[in-house]
């Protein structure tokens, strides 16, 4: 692990259902003392069905702001599966450095171009707006040849794809 990404345990008293636009709250608990690790939380799919692929996935979030010490937190909506990973992820540490902004970082992984080795593309983008202050949709369309991503149902950026899923270094 890189000293930068601190040890995580996702804990279930980390998820909590809320009400009106925040119908699930997840939340993050400090470390215990030094070298512990903090408290996480996450929700996923049945691990025994497999059956993602091509299609529109989004989410309705309103990103962690920033934290007093800039340690960060990364919210994400992301799909994974063994062939690539999709990403959408809001670091606390570089949103709302200057008023009414933000940022998102598009990431697409591909395991299975090389064993053991991964290819990706990440793009940090600026957002017109703080993605601390309100809900927006985020998501993405991914289908043979491209990934499209949206945010309040305005592209956003496409990264391209081979037919399988797998990146196309050339074509991004």
């Amino acid at each position: 692990l890189s000293p930068f990404w601190p040890t995580v345990d996702y804990l279930a008293e980390n998820v909590a259902l809320g009400s009106g636009p925040s119908r699930v709250v997840l939340s993050v608990t400090p470390p215990a003392g030094p070298g512990l690790p903090a408290g996480g939380a996450e929700i996923l799919t049945d691990s025994s069905r497999r059956l993602f692929g091509f299609g529109s996935y989004r989410v309705r979030a309103k990103a962690s702001p920033r934290t007093p010490t800039d340690v960060g937190v990364c919210n994400a909506f992301y799909f994974i599966n063994d062939q690539c990973e999709i990403d959408i992820e809001f670091l606390s540490d570089k949103q709302a450095r200057s008023p009414g902004s933000g940022r998102v970082d598009i990431v697409v992984h591909d395991y299975a171009y090389l064993p053991g080795n991964r290819i990706s593309v990440h793009r940090p983008l600026p957002l017109a707006f703080d993605p601390t202050a309100a809900f927006h949709v985020f998501g993405f369309d991914w289908r043979p040849g491209r990934v499209d991503f949206y945010v309040d149902d305005a592209l956003l950026t496409t990264v391209k794809t081979g037919d399988l899923g797998r990146i196309n270094i050339g074509g991004n």
